[in-house]
């Protein structure tokens, strides 16, 4: 389990940054000694070991112990230009190892599940509009999408885009979309969290993410629904 602490009480400013974005409210105000503000721990068994106060806070001044840092693992080639520009550091091509691809994926498990948890708790019944407008304004973001203009033919590119990584088929039904995602990508993460496949948080944000995305691309204000969960899931957009 992740262990935040204030390392320097002396050092904070007391700006309530770590206060203010804390996804899980692990911080609160509080007094030194001086009598002046600053913030306090007072949650710690909640962190998520996210290390957004660690980045937050303009004094350096929290530490956040019994966190593995990640390796920048990439996995999409044509992604290696976004990182190079992005960091500022020149990526680093090298065969991966058996262990390195189990790391990988325990990095990916443990970010995607932190985050889904993250946004439930700051958006509670506001999830669904938060995924759905993410993935509106992540279409742009796809830009040999764009450069045709029908459905089919974009969402032909998209698994292109998405292949070996999140590999989906489709089939259009009129205006309607049938998708068949095997294997399902989240399956696996969903299991070792312990949720309900199809029910679980990390499920439903990316149903209402792929909704929003979907409907860009057709200029069209789509609802999901599942008909099947599982390590195979059939999803359906519907007008």
């Amino acid at each position: 389990m992740s262990r935040v602490e204030i390392e320097r009480e002396t050092a904070c400013r007391g700006c309530r940054a770590c206060i203010d974005k804390c996804p899980v409210q692990v911080f609160e105000r509080g007094i030194n000694s001086c009598g002046d503000p600053i913030a306090k721990v007072m949650r710690p068994e909640a962190c998520l070991g996210c290390f957004t106060c660690y980045y937050q806070c303009p004094s350096q001044c929290i530490r956040i112990n019994n966190v593995e840092r990640q390796r920048p693992f990439y996995r999409v080639d044509e992604n290696v230009g976004f990182v190079r520009n992005f960091v500022q550091l020149e990526p680093l091509a090298e065969e991966l190892t058996e262990a390195d691809w189990e790391q990988a994926y325990r990095d990916v498990t443990m970010t995607l599940l932190a985050l889904a948890k993250s946004i439930e708790n700051i958006f509670g019944f506001g999830t669904a509009a938060i995924a759905f407008q993410s993935g509106m304004l992540a279409s742009p973001h796809f830009p040999e999408l764009h450069e045709v203009t029908a459905l089919e033919e974009r969402l032909q590119r998209l698994q292109q885009r998405l292949r070996h990584s999140f590999d989906f088929h489709f089939q259009l039904r009129e205006k309607n979309v049938e998708f068949i995602f095997a294997p399902c990508g989240i399956y696996p993460i969903v299991i070792a969290s312990g949720e309900k496949v199809g029910d679980a948080i990390l499920c439903r944000l990316f149903h209402d993410y792929w909704a929003g995305l979907v409907g860009n691309l057709a200029d069209i204000e789509y609802r999901f629904k599942l008909q099947k969960s599982g390590t195979t899931c059939h999803l359906d957009l519907i007008r």
